[in-house]
């Protein structure tokens, strides 16, 4: 079975990052990706974990800090 792949203008439409920080990010190791052919490409999965590790851990950082 083939696992759906995301092209970068796919995931920023989903994700409130730039296309160059998904560049960045990906270059990083902070999300997961695949380059095929020169081109990079998301799991839907790896998208998700990234989301749930940065921006709604960060969220949940935020509201515990609240006195």
């Amino acid at each position: 079975m083939t696992p759906t792949l995301l092209t970068v203008k796919q995931v920023r439409e989903s994700v409130p990052v730039s296309i160059h920080s998904l560049y960045r990010l990906a270059a990083a190791g902070e999300i997961e990706h695949y380059r095929i052919g020169g081109r990079l490409y998301f799991t839907p999965e790896g998208v998700s974990r990234f989301l749930r590790g940065h921006f709604f851990g960060a969220k949940r950082n935020l509201l515990e800090m609240k006195p």
